[in-house]
């Protein structure tokens, strides 16, 4: 099964920024891939520009794996955590 999330910030609510909902989300959205689920590893991407998803990324222990231009790829396994 594969699942994909993605969030463009800017088209969003840029008054919530800086407060920590977004990391508050995927944090809670990892948790919930991990129980009880059959899911192994977590794949994201984000452009190398973009220090506030890769500050979170990084938060959450997601490790960048490789790069392909201006596009980096993070993995997170189960047994990292």
């Amino acid at each position: 099964m594969l699942t994909q999330v993605m969030c463009d910030k800017k088209s969003w609510f840029t008054h919530y920024n800086t407060q920590g909902f977004t990391f508050e989300a995927v944090k809670a959205l990892v948790n919930f891939s991990f129980t009880g689920r059959e899911i192994k590893r977590i794949i994201a991407h984000s452009p190398d520009g973009r220090v506030a998803s890769i500050r979170i990324l990084e938060k959450l222990g997601i490790q960048p794996i490789t790069r392909d231009r201006n596009l980096l790829k993070w993995e997170l396994k189960l047994e990292s955590r």
